[in-house]
């Protein structure tokens, strides 16, 4: 990640997946092998940084945020979506590493 890309939240993926990471399988046609694990981020540059939050907290209005499935594959599984609550969001995109 670039120093203005914030994760928001990760997490490892259970073996038997969970409805984000099947349908991320089924819009590419790959699957990912390994340990999977999800990670939310949002870039800095792209949102707008709000008055601080508590105890060193940051608060931020963000316009677009990415979900990366990573496994131990040579590729990872990626969307973009809005970051305001809308479900709008981008096709589910391999992404070689």
């Amino acid at each position: 990640m670039e120093q203005s890309d914030r994760c928001i939240s990760f997490h490892s993926e259970p073996e038997s997946g969970n409805a984000n990471l099947i349908q991320a399988q089924n819009e590419t046609s790959r699957a990912l092998s390994g340990p999977v694990y999800r990670f939310d981020v949002f870039n800095e540059t792209n949102s707008i940084s709000l008055s601080s939050g508590s105890a060193g907290e940051e608060d931020y209005r963000i316009d677009i945020i990415y979900t990366l499935f990573v496994g131990t594959s040579d590729f990872l599984l990626a969307m973009a979506r809005r970051g305001n609550g809308s479900q709008a969001r981008s096709p589910w995109q391999t992404l070689d590493v």
